[in-house]
Protein backbone atom coordinates (compact mmCIF):
# COMPACT_ATOMS: atom_id res chain seq x y z
CA UNK A 1 0.00 0.00 0.00
CA UNK A 2 1.57 3.32 -0.98
CA UNK A 3 2.37 5.96 1.60
CA UNK A 4 0.61 9.33 1.38
CA UNK A 5 2.18 12.67 2.30
CA UNK A 6 1.12 16.28 2.10
CA UNK A 7 2.33 18.16 -0.97
CA UNK A 8 5.86 19.43 -0.52
CA UNK A 9 6.73 16.82 2.10
CA UNK A 10 8.71 13.61 1.85
CA UNK A 11 8.21 10.46 3.93
CA UNK A 12 11.24 8.18 4.21
CA UNK A 13 11.48 4.55 5.36
CA UNK A 14 14.72 2.71 6.20
CA UNK A 15 14.37 -0.88 4.95
CA UNK A 16 16.45 -3.94 5.85
CA UNK A 17 16.17 -7.50 4.60
CA UNK A 18 18.14 -9.04 7.45
CA UNK A 19 17.29 -7.13 10.64
CA UNK A 20 16.18 -9.07 13.73
CA UNK A 21 14.59 -5.95 15.25
CA UNK A 22 11.23 -6.31 16.99
CA UNK A 23 8.93 -3.73 18.54
CA UNK A 24 8.63 -2.68 22.17
CA UNK A 25 5.52 -0.55 22.76
CA UNK A 26 4.62 1.61 25.76
CA UNK A 27 1.11 3.12 25.91
CA UNK A 28 0.47 6.38 27.72
CA UNK A 29 -2.38 8.89 27.96
CA UNK A 30 -2.54 12.66 28.29
CA UNK A 31 -5.41 14.66 29.62
CA UNK A 32 -6.77 17.50 27.50
CA UNK A 33 -4.44 20.44 26.94
CA UNK A 34 -1.59 18.83 28.85
CA UNK A 35 2.00 17.80 28.15
CA UNK A 36 3.86 14.59 28.90
CA UNK A 37 5.85 11.71 27.52
CA UNK A 38 7.05 8.15 27.95
CA UNK A 39 9.83 5.77 26.93
CA UNK A 40 9.76 2.36 25.28
CA UNK A 41 12.67 0.44 26.77
CA UNK A 42 14.45 -2.41 25.01
CA UNK A 43 14.92 -5.70 26.90
CA UNK A 44 18.33 -6.50 28.36
CA UNK A 45 20.75 -7.54 25.64
CA UNK A 46 19.03 -5.51 22.94
CA UNK A 47 19.60 -1.99 21.68
CA UNK A 48 17.26 0.49 19.99
CA UNK A 49 17.76 0.97 16.25
CA UNK A 50 14.67 3.11 15.65
CA UNK A 51 11.38 4.25 17.11
CA UNK A 52 8.55 6.74 17.07
CA UNK A 53 5.24 7.82 18.57
CA UNK A 54 1.64 7.48 17.35
CA UNK A 55 -1.72 8.73 18.65
CA UNK A 56 -4.87 6.62 18.48
CA UNK A 57 -7.28 9.39 17.45
CA UNK A 58 -7.05 11.83 14.55
CA UNK A 59 -3.96 13.94 15.27
CA UNK A 60 -4.49 17.33 16.83
CA UNK A 61 -1.34 17.18 18.85
CA UNK A 62 2.18 18.56 18.80
CA UNK A 63 5.19 16.24 18.81
CA UNK A 64 7.76 17.84 21.09
CA UNK A 65 10.46 15.18 21.05
CA UNK A 66 11.07 11.74 19.54
CA UNK A 67 14.56 10.34 19.98
CA UNK A 68 16.77 7.52 21.24
CA UNK A 69 18.37 7.76 24.67
CA UNK A 70 21.07 5.76 26.41
CA UNK A 71 20.73 4.05 29.80
CA UNK A 72 21.03 7.42 31.58
CA UNK A 73 17.54 8.41 30.32
CA UNK A 74 18.80 11.98 29.80
CA UNK A 75 19.47 14.16 26.77
CA UNK A 76 22.60 15.70 28.29
CA UNK A 77 24.27 12.36 28.99
CA UNK A 78 23.40 10.67 25.66
CA UNK A 79 26.52 11.25 23.56
CA UNK A 80 28.59 9.88 20.67
CA UNK A 81 29.34 6.17 20.99
CA UNK A 82 26.55 5.38 23.45
CA UNK A 83 24.21 2.44 22.97
CA UNK A 84 20.55 3.44 22.57
CA UNK A 85 18.55 1.42 25.09
CA UNK A 86 15.15 3.10 24.65
CA UNK A 87 13.04 5.51 22.64
CA UNK A 88 11.60 8.64 24.26
CA UNK A 89 8.70 10.74 23.00
CA UNK A 90 6.96 13.82 24.36
CA UNK A 91 3.62 15.26 23.21
CA UNK A 92 1.52 18.36 23.76
CA UNK A 93 -2.14 17.22 23.64
CA UNK A 94 -4.01 20.19 22.19
CA UNK A 95 -7.67 19.00 22.36
CA UNK A 96 -9.74 19.41 25.51
CA UNK A 97 -10.22 15.64 25.81
CA UNK A 98 -7.93 12.82 26.90
CA UNK A 99 -5.95 11.11 24.11
CA UNK A 100 -4.11 7.77 24.10
CA UNK A 101 -0.63 7.42 22.61
CA UNK A 102 2.00 4.74 22.08
CA UNK A 103 5.75 5.19 21.94
CA UNK A 104 7.66 2.47 20.07
CA UNK A 105 11.25 1.24 20.07
CA UNK A 106 12.70 -1.10 17.46
CA UNK A 107 15.01 -3.38 19.44
CA UNK A 108 17.76 -5.62 18.07
CA UNK A 109 20.06 -8.17 19.70
CA UNK A 110 22.28 -8.49 16.61
CA UNK A 111 22.87 -4.81 15.93
CA UNK A 112 26.11 -3.06 16.91
CA UNK A 113 24.72 0.38 16.24
CA UNK A 114 25.74 3.31 18.41
CA UNK A 115 24.64 6.92 18.70
CA UNK A 116 26.09 9.98 17.01
CA UNK A 117 24.82 13.18 18.63
CA UNK A 118 25.03 16.79 17.49
CA UNK A 119 24.31 19.59 19.97
CA UNK A 120 22.66 22.76 18.71
CA UNK A 121 20.26 25.41 20.03
CA UNK A 122 17.22 27.49 19.16
CA UNK A 123 16.88 31.07 20.27
CA UNK A 124 13.60 32.20 21.79
CA UNK A 125 10.89 32.63 19.17
CA UNK A 126 12.98 30.99 16.43
CA UNK A 127 13.81 27.63 14.91
CA UNK A 128 16.89 25.48 15.37
CA UNK A 129 18.22 22.54 13.40
CA UNK A 130 21.20 20.22 13.14
CA UNK A 131 22.62 17.18 11.31
CA UNK A 132 23.96 14.13 13.15
CA UNK A 133 26.38 12.46 10.71
CA UNK A 134 27.48 8.84 10.87
CA UNK A 135 31.20 8.05 10.54
CA UNK A 136 32.35 6.98 7.04
CA UNK A 137 32.21 3.26 7.95
CA UNK A 138 28.62 3.40 9.22
CA UNK A 139 25.09 4.10 7.96
CA UNK A 140 22.06 5.51 9.78
CA UNK A 141 19.36 3.08 10.91
CA UNK A 142 17.25 5.62 12.78
CA UNK A 143 17.41 8.85 14.70
CA UNK A 144 15.49 11.69 16.27
CA UNK A 145 15.51 15.06 17.98
CA UNK A 146 15.11 16.10 21.59
CA UNK A 147 15.19 19.49 23.32
CA UNK A 148 15.54 20.94 26.77
CA UNK A 149 13.19 23.57 28.16
CA UNK A 150 9.49 23.90 28.77
CA UNK A 151 8.01 21.19 26.58
CA UNK A 152 4.70 22.89 25.89
CA UNK A 153 6.43 25.62 23.94
CA UNK A 154 8.43 23.43 21.58
CA UNK A 155 7.52 21.62 18.37
CA UNK A 156 9.38 19.20 16.13
CA UNK A 157 9.32 20.49 12.55
CA UNK A 158 11.41 17.77 10.87
CA UNK A 159 13.13 14.53 11.75
CA UNK A 160 14.44 12.14 9.13
CA UNK A 161 17.34 10.39 7.38
CA UNK A 162 19.30 11.96 4.53
CA UNK A 163 21.85 10.63 2.07
CA UNK A 164 25.35 12.04 1.59
CA UNK A 165 23.99 15.23 -0.04
CA UNK A 166 22.22 16.27 3.17
CA UNK A 167 19.26 17.50 1.09
CA UNK A 168 15.76 16.03 1.28
CA UNK A 169 15.06 16.73 -2.39
CA UNK A 170 18.11 14.68 -3.38
CA UNK A 171 17.46 11.74 -1.02
CA UNK A 172 15.76 9.05 -3.08
CA UNK A 173 14.79 5.37 -3.08
CA UNK A 174 17.84 3.13 -2.71
CA UNK A 175 20.16 5.79 -1.22
CA UNK A 176 22.24 4.98 1.85
CA UNK A 177 21.25 7.03 4.91
CA UNK A 178 24.42 8.70 6.15
CA UNK A 179 22.98 11.23 8.59
CA UNK A 180 19.90 12.34 10.50
CA UNK A 181 18.36 15.80 10.22
CA UNK A 182 16.17 17.43 12.82
CA UNK A 183 14.52 20.83 13.22
CA UNK A 184 12.53 22.33 16.09
CA UNK A 185 10.44 25.45 16.65
CA UNK A 186 11.07 27.16 19.99
CA UNK A 187 8.14 29.22 21.26
CA UNK A 188 9.82 29.83 24.60
CA UNK A 189 11.16 33.33 25.19
CA UNK A 190 14.50 31.82 26.23
CA UNK A 191 17.09 29.87 24.27
CA UNK A 192 16.86 26.08 24.50
CA UNK A 193 19.34 23.31 23.79
CA UNK A 194 18.62 20.93 20.91
CA UNK A 195 20.21 17.57 20.25
CA UNK A 196 19.87 15.58 17.02
CA UNK A 197 20.78 11.90 17.29
CA UNK A 198 21.56 9.31 14.63
CA UNK A 199 21.74 5.57 15.29
CA UNK A 200 24.69 4.42 13.18
CA UNK A 201 25.42 0.79 12.24
CA UNK A 202 28.78 -0.49 10.89
CA UNK A 203 28.60 -1.50 7.22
Amino acid sequence: MPCHAHPGTKALALCSAGSDATIEATPFSLEGQSTGGASAKCPAGKRAVGGGVIQRSWPDNRVLASAPLDASWTMANTIDGDVATQWYAAIRNLPAHRVDFKVFALCSADSRATIEATQSSAEGGSTGHAFAKCPPTKRALGGGIIESGRLGYLRVLASGPLDATGVAANTEDGDVAEQWYGAVENRNPERVAVKVLAICEPV
